[in-house]
């Protein structure tokens, strides 16, 4: 069973760096390139404690790495390559996104998501976390999350990157209830060929029984709130 920590770094912890000022504005959560690429940057919470980086890697789920990036001195960059091998495309998307109420413009479009990025050293292994987690591989995602002050209720994004082998539009949404919470998912998505940015954003509301409900909104609009990168530690 996989056990996920969550290592989060506030923005604050950069406000003395004279580079990143105001960390939070500078996120890039990626640039088109004329032949198709998509190129993402960024710096790396903490990256002093991790002496031993030298490389930086999109993870695709269920396809390893796709393209090694570049890394200097805490910072990285990693271009998604336009064109994906057949055997780096996963699913259909009516697969990925598949259940009751969710509609399709092709069935048959093929999807890869990259969610992730690895951390390698010299060697081509992932660089791990010390001390109670060593041994566990380092991983880097972009999230945000405003909580209101009563910490019951609030919004959270997470930043996905999808490959697709056509132009394709998801809509609908299709509803979840268990006995502690109950999802609501909202699909509005244009997508075309090759690498898109999704947007993951997510409003959460507990009520006096400690009952949530949660609404989820799959779009490529980005939202209007701070993100940044965050390190996660995966316990397996």
């Amino acid at each position: 069973m996989k056990k996920l920590i969550f290592l989060f770094f506030v923005a604050a912890m950069f406000a003395c760096e004279s580079d990143y000022p105001l960390h939070y504005l500078l996120v890039d959560d990626g640039t088109r390139n004329s032949d198709g690429s998509l190129t993402v940057s960024g710096k790396i919470p903490g990256a002093g404690k991790y002496d031993d980086i030298t490389a930086i890697a999109p993870y695709a789920v269920s396809y390893g790495k796709l393209h090694e990036g570049k890394y200097d001195d805490g910072k990285f960059i990693v271009t998604l390559p336009a064109q994906l091998d057949e055997d780096q495309i996963g699913r259909t998307i009516s697969e990925y996104f598949g259940g009751e109420n969710i509609s399709f413009s092709d069935t048959d479009t093929k999807i890869t998501r990259v969610e992730y990025y690895e951390l390698f050293d010299k060697n081509g292994y992932n660089v791990t976390l010390g001390g109670s987690f060593r041994g566990y591989p380092v991983m880097l995602y972009l999230r945000g999350e405003e909580r209101d002050a009563d910490k019951l209720s609030g919004k959270m994004v997470r930043v996905a990157w999808l490959y697709v082998d056509g132009d394709v539009s998801v809509n609908g949404t299709n509803t979840t209830t268990y006995p502690d919470a109950s999802y609501v998912n909202y699909y509005n998505m244009n997508l075309k060929r090759g690498w898109n940015v999704v947007y993951n954003y997510r409003t959460y509301n507990y009520d006096e029984d400690y009952y949530c409900r949660y609404k989820t909104y799959f779009t490529t609009a980005k939202p209007k709130m701070p993100m940044d990168w965050v390190i996660l530690v995966l316990e397996i």
